[in-house]
């Protein structure tokens, strides 16, 4: 099954969703929620846009068919933080048939080229966990990002990059301490007002969490703009093992 998505931001995204699966959203205190149709599978979708220019769409769901859920605009596409916390992914730029995994704790940093698209692979009858940090870059600029100082040079340029010029991909080590804040924004500790500023701040949490683990990863590495790194080689993990800040050694392609 594919299903095309036209819009942002990931509001709007989920929106397409639901009128594709014919399935009506629920609006509960600044999260959109899509329970997956049972002929189609189980789980749900949620989404929540901020005033930033960021947001969050995570998809926690098993599918019976094979489902590739397909980003094209004609405008450009956001700068997104993907973290898989269950299950596996994978992901593609829409100029390419390449398909990129993403295994369970394993992040990647994507930015397209211009308006070139991505797609969102989940395979059938795999409980998958996936979300999704969405920027925004021309709204997010308009926040006090403090000339983004300290920033890796290339991440800097990512997050300058307004227009899209340069396509980038990254992919990262593994990390428990996302799935942690990953389980977090699903929690139901506060409704109203106090659960978005909750969803806001867990949102920032995730993104300062994956900028400074690619950092620490990259530190010593010299890549260029346009850049695809992945994982080669790694140590079995232990399953259910959920200690704050765990790591699973990794090797990555050279």
């Amino acid at each position: 099954m594919k299903i095309d998505v036209k819009t942002l931001p990931v509001n709007e995204i989920i929106y397409d969703i639901s009128r594709h699966l014919n399935t009506p959203l629920i609006d509960e205190d600044a999260l959109l929620i899509l329970e997956i149709p049972e002929e189609i599978g189980s789980g749900s979708i949620r989404a929540s846009h901020f005033d930033s220019g960021m947001g969050i769409i995570s998809y926690n769901c098993k599918f019976k068919e094979d489902v590739e859920i397909c980003f094209t605009l004609n405008t450009v596409h956001p700068l997104k933080f993907i973290f898989c916390s269950e299950g596996e992914a994978q992901h593609a730029f829409q100029s390419t048939e390449k398909r990129h995994n993403i295994e369970t704790y394993q992040n990647i940093i994507v930015s397209s080229s211009g308006y070139n698209g991505h797609s969102l692979y989940f395979k059938a009858n795999v409980k998958t966990h996936v979300s999704s940090l969405e920027i925004v870059r021309s709204k997010f600029a308009h926040r006090s990002n403090y000339g983004f100082k300290d920033l890796e040079p290339h991440l800097k340029l990512l997050f300058k990059d307004a227009v899209a010029e340069n396509q980038f991909f990254y992919q990262g080590n593994y990390s428990i301490k996302a799935a942690d804040i990953m389980e977090d924004l699903n929690s139901h500790n506060h409704t109203g007002f106090l659960r978005s500023l909750y969803l806001e701040a867990k949102s920032y949490d995730m993104l300062v969490v994956q900028i400074a683990q690619y950092q620490d990863e990259i530190i010593g590495v010299e890549i260029p703009a346009s850049v695809e790194l992945a994982i080669t080689q790694t140590e079995p993990g232990v399953q259910g093992d959920r200690v704050s800040g765990a790591r699973k050694p990794a090797v990555l392609e050279t």
